[in-house]
């Protein structure tokens, strides 16, 4: 079994004992927001913090050992620990190679799909681009809405007047065009 000698901190304290600090009480703590302040170190604030830090460094070491055959050692090489964590990752690309469906931004791909675009090189020597979606003028009112969130990239073709022209769903930091023909 691969070595993890991160390990966590204050993990039979409790609340009752005064060790540590209830969670409600710990996020308002000043302290916490702002750092540690001169004066007397309080045990159950100083057990916390060194708690939660330690569990999670605890956590990860764990995901990486038991996917990675070095393991992790408490040597201060952040660089074994990186390594460590491309290894326990690829791994795991590795191992849902059977075409177990994932859902990723909305859609489901295939795990070799998914890996596949994460271990082949590509290259686009095209510009990327949503393809215009054309508007439609209505007969009877002359009015054109666009919905941006369904066609970000616009086309509006001007067959008769157009009376007015309704924006919908803009999608903030985003650039739509709307490209005009007469």
């Amino acid at each position: 079994m691969p070595t993890n000698e991160i390990y966590p901190f204050g993990i039979t304290g409790t609340e009752v004992s005064g060790d540590v600090m209830p969670l409600a009480e710990y996020l308002a703590d000043a302290q916490r927001l702002s750092g540690h302040q001169l004066g007397i170190a309080r045990r159950a604030l100083m057990n916390t913090v060194l708690r939660q830090s330690s569990h999670m460094a605890a956590g990860l070491a764990q995901f990486i050992a038991a996917r990675h055959a070095p393991g992790v050692v408490d040597d201060g090489d952040l660089d074994k620990v990186e390594a460590g964590m491309v290894a326990a990752i690829n791994a795991l690309i590795l191992a849902a190679q059977d075409d177990t469906e994932y859902a990723l931004d909305g859609h489901t791909h295939l795990a070799t799909a998914i890996t596949d675009l994460l271990t082949t090189p590509r290259s686009y020597s095209a510009v990327q681009a949503y393809t215009p979606v054309p508007l439609a003028i209505d007969s009877e009112t002359g009015a054109v809405v666009w919905n941006m969130t369904t066609a970000p990239v616009a086309e509006l073709t001007l067959t008769r007047d157009v009376t007015s022209l309704s924006i919908t769903n803009p999608v903030p930091g985003t650039s739509p065009v709307l490209r005009v023909i007469q």
